[in-house]
Order: C-alpha cells, then sequence, then structure tokens
C-alpha cells in the first residue's frame, strides 16, 4: 500500500477571522499535507439551476489520523474537495479512505 502514496494532498479546515464590521470572513486553512492514493471513483456532470457542474468522485487513502472529520476538506492539484465519507478499511487504525467530491457546494 504504501507505493501507492504517490499523491499530495493537503487537508484543509474552514477557519473564521474577524472582519472590520464586527462580522467575521470564512476561509479554509491548511492543516496538513500528505501523502496519498488518489482513486477516481467515477466523473459525472449535472445540470443544477441551469448551471452544468462536474462532479468528480474520489476514494483518497491516506495513513490513519484521528484529526480529520467531515468538517474538513481535500485539495488536490489546487481543486477542493468535499469530505462525504471516512472509512477505517480494516478497523486497524493503519489507513483511512477518504470518499470526496468535487464540484460540491462547501468545498
Amino acid at each position: 500500500m504504501i507505493g501507492r502514496l504517490r499523491r499530495r494532498v493537503v487537508i484543509e479546515e474552514r477557519t473564521r477571522t474577524p472582519d472590520a464590521g464586527g462580522g467575521a470572513v470564512e476561509t479554509w486553512s491548511p492543516r496538513a499535507t500528505v501523502w496519498a492514493w488518489v482513486k477516481p471513483i467515477d466523473g459525472s456532470e449535472r445540470v443544477s439551476a441551469e448551471q452544468r457542474q462536474s462532479g468528480a468522485r474520489y476514494d483518497i487513502t491516506i495513513r490513519y489520523r484521528t484529526d480529520v472529520s467531515l468538517a474538513h476538506r481535500m485539495r488536490l492539484d489546487g481543486v477542493p474537495l468535499s469530505i462525504h465519507a471516512i472509512k477505517d478499511p480494516n478497523d486497524h487504525r493503519h489507513w483511512l479512505v477518504l470518499t470526496c467530491h468535487a464540484g460540491e457546494e462547501g468545498a
């Protein structure tokens, strides 16, 4: 498995920064850069609100971490990917498989 970890991906977390008007601005900040095995699941296009949206999906396998949740997102080659599922494939805490989607709201 280690030989398949050939791509660098960034785990990002949402951060809120106070602005001058008393509100806050939400941005995404890097949390960690890790090696990953990126496996495309499928690619699809769909029409939503009269606009074409790309819906590429990936299974991204990384070394096991306890600090990744559905509130985070991944960045692959500059493209943000929302995390839709997190699995420990064999319950041994060696690997995490993150099912991610591109072109989703919130990414």
